[in-house]
């Protein structure tokens, strides 16, 4: 095996030793998940692989947006409508058997993806149950499961990594070193070499510790940790396995293991001379090729001790990773039923909408399967025509689209009286929390103020950070409560949002009180009739809304105008930014 060299020492070499591996005996070994971004060190590291593979072994690669028809197969229409009996079209997977399929992108992998890939790394074959067919064919494959993650928030799915042996973390690796570092050569062992390879019991039992003490809570880390030492000694030419093989398998299949292993440089003072001749032949290191359950157990203990760097943790930030895929962070509005646009869900026998296109493929998939019937059923009536095709009213098939519309939060905030500086100072922050937010669930946020006499509008929908901050840079306060036309206002720009298509979420931070009516005039009886006739118009048009009371002491007038305008009441006596932000954030992800 070569030596480590380079800036990261290693890391390169264990990937080139990584793609010799995964040419011996990958679908026995499931695949690898290789975390690089795109460049060139990663197509070194592809083209390296592909180049130890037989030439006419077949290579395909998966794509996120890659429907799940051509995955697992179907009906080939074409070949149907020729022969005119069903004919089954093989999928990817089952084309790349005996192959390497590659799946770009792996971290944003939806899960039906997954359970495909998961599938067929399990059984070796590919099962189609679709479109009135079933059938079972070959797909022995090696998955390399790209992963392009930028934080610990991506990740590929658990259910995929720990199926694949491998784990390898190109991100430390530059071109230069990958450049100059010499890619070995030479045959690699057949399987027959490998299974005639011996493991030890010490170093089996040394193998399956560390692999529980992984953290990965399956079996397969054990088996895939004896697997990959037997091939990496056959790499070597030996007949056993030794340690240095046990510690390149280690470093393959948990990298975070060894990673949490290695200890920091530091200067130590010198040993003490030993007290006899004994105690000198104990601490002698032991020979090359002897196992030295010492280490071991020093090992066991840095993976307890371990904290590692996020970017090295490569199998535990998967459950996480899961987690957040699996919540309503990236939510952006309300889901959308019968959508004339979006996301293709897949397709109805009735139009969803009216007008509705038909689905031609789908149709004649459906038409397919009963032109054999309706075949028979010419001929018995004395109306039979060669090669015609026979569609129906029932084999019409539409699709159906998801459209998640884009939120806009329009925060209402009371500036007037003595206390507007802190009220105005929590909404800033709150807007550029959400602000913040607004790149990943693709929300809009907007800023109303109400005081003096009427309401103004200080922030028109944006998911700018930069022109938020610019227009709140300075906002006055003080002076009377224009509650209702603050309330007004937010209607009357909630109802434009919803015209364009977006859901609108109003937030009002009041405290309640207020003493200047529509027209401007002041009247504390006249200002509080006016509200409750705007609240009625919220019940009405039913507006999502919620309204934060930021009075010192939670009052009842608050609550009463919360539910005249059947909005969700919150009481925060000490309203600050991260405390707004949440509560409209966690309205904002339900849609």
């Amino acid at each position: 095996m070569p030596e480590p060299s380079g800036e990261v020492p290693g890391i390169w070499e264990d990937a080139l030793l990584a793609a010799r591996v995964l040419a011996v005996a990958g679908p026995e070994l499931g695949g690898i998940h290789l975390r690089a971004r795109a460049g060139p060190v990663r197509d070194a590291w592809l083209s390296y692989y592909r180049s130890l593979l037989p030439d006419d072994a077949p290579f395909k690669r998966v794509t996120p947006s890659l429907p799940e028809g051509a995955l697992i197969g179907g009906l080939d229409v074409a070949a149907t409508l020729e022969h005119g009996k069903p004919i089954v079209e093989r999928g990817l997977f089952a084309r790349a058997d005996g192959g390497t399929v590659v799946i770009a992108m792996a971290e944003r992998a939806g899960p039906s993806v997954v359970a495909i890939a998961g599938g067929v790394l399990d059984s070796g074959v590919i099962r189609i149950e679709r479109n009135g067919i079933s059938a079972v064919q070959p797909a022995s494959v090696t998955v390399v499961a790209l992963d392009e993650g930028i934080d610990t928030e991506e990740g590929v799915a658990p259910a995929l990594t720990d199926r694949m042996a491998l784990a390898i973390d190109l991100t430390p690796v530059s071109w230069r070193e990958a450049d100059r570092t010499e890619a070995p050569t030479g045959p690699l062992p057949s399987l027959e070499a490998i299974a005639a390879v011996t493991v030890s019991d010490d170093i089996l039992g040394a193998l399956c510790a560390v692999a529980l003490q992984s953290g990965r809570f399956s079996m397969r880390p054990a088996i895939f940790l004896e697997r990959v030492a037997r091939i990496v000694a056959a790499l070597d030419g030996a007949s056993a396995v030794e340690t240095k093989h046990a510690g390149a398998a280690v470093r393959l299949v948990l990298p975070t293991v060894m990673a949490a292993a290695e200890p920091e440089e530091q200067e130590e003072a010198p040993p003490d001379p030993p007290e006899n001749e004994e105690q000198e032949e104990e601490q002698q290191e032991p020979e090359e090729g002897v196992l030295n359950m010492e280490a071991l157990q020093d090992l066991l203990v840095a993976v307890e001790k371990a904290d590692l760097p996020a970017s090295l943790d490569i199998n535990r930030q998967a459950p996480k990773t899961m987690a957040a895929r699996n919540s309503d962070a990236g939510k952006a509005g309300a889901v959308l039923k019968n959508a004339k646009r979006g996301r293709p869900i897949g397709v109805s026998a009735k139009p969803p909408f009216p007008g509705a296109r038909v689905n031609v493929l789908a149709t004649l998939r459906s038409a397919a399967l009963w032109q054999e019937i309706r075949r028979r059923e010419r001929a018995k009536a004395g109306r039979d025509k060669p090669g015609r095709f026979d569609i129906h009213k029932s084999d019409f098939r539409f699709t159906r689209f998801k459209h998640e519309t884009e939120s806009t939060a329009i925060l209402v905030v009371d500036a007037s009286g003595s206390t507007a500086i802190d009220r105005l100072g929590e909404a800033k922050g709150a807007a550029e929390l959400l602000l913040a937010e607004c790149y990943v669930r693709r929300d809009n946020v907007s800023l109303i103020a109400f005081r003096g006499r009427e309401a103004e509008l200080l922030l028109p929908p944006t998911r700018s950070l930069v022109r938020a901050k610019r227009s709140l840079a300075a906002v006055p306060g003080g002076g009377g409560t224009p509650l209702a036309s603050g309330m007004m206002n937010a209607l009357e720009l909630a109802l434009s949002v919803r015209r364009k298509g977006q859901s609108p979420l109003i937030v009002l931070l009041t405290d309640g009180s207020a003493n200047i009516a529509l027209d401007g005039h002041a009247g504390r009886a006249d200002a509080e009739q006016d509200a409750r006739m705007v609240a009625a118009h919220y019940a009405a048009l039913s507006v999502p809304t919620v309204v934060i009371d930021i009075a010192r002491r939670p009052r009842d007038k608050t609550s009463a105008l919360a539910r005249a305008m059947t909005a969700d009441y919150h009481a925060l006596p000490h309203a600050n930014a991260h405390a707004v932000s949440s509560v409209v954030s966690g309205y904002m992800q339900r849609g």
